[in-house]
């Protein structure tokens, strides 16, 4: 799965226009995770890359939404709405009850 994302990331990017298309970007937070030289840390790597990809992606038309180093809670608010709308679409409209992880 970790290959895949970005594999599909780079796909989505590729073909042109989004659409409908939305794209959440949560980027790692592991501050002691250090490079063996000692000159940066993976948050800061990782927050560098997620601000390049938000700007490529807006500007491809996608819509785009940048935790900028938020929670994995923050980040299943956002997400979650938008799987329940699909399984609600696929379901011909029902109404579908979102429940979280911590409720």
């Amino acid at each position: 799965m970790e290959i895949l994302f970005p594999i599909l990331l780079l796909t989505v990017c590729l073909v042109g226009r989004a659409g409908a298309v939305k794209i959440y970007i949560n980027p790692s937070d592991q501050t002691r995770n250090v490079s063996p030289d000692g000159t940066y840390n993976e948050a800061a790597a990782m927050k560098d890359v997620a601000q390049r990809l938000e700007a490529k992606l807006n500007a491809q038309g996608f819509e785009v939404r940048n935790s900028d180093g938020g929670t994995m809670r923050e980040a299943l608010r956002m997400t979650l709405p938008g799987l329940y709308a699909l399984q609600s679409s696929k379901s011909g409209g029902q109404l579908t009850k979102i429940s979280y992880p911590w409720e």
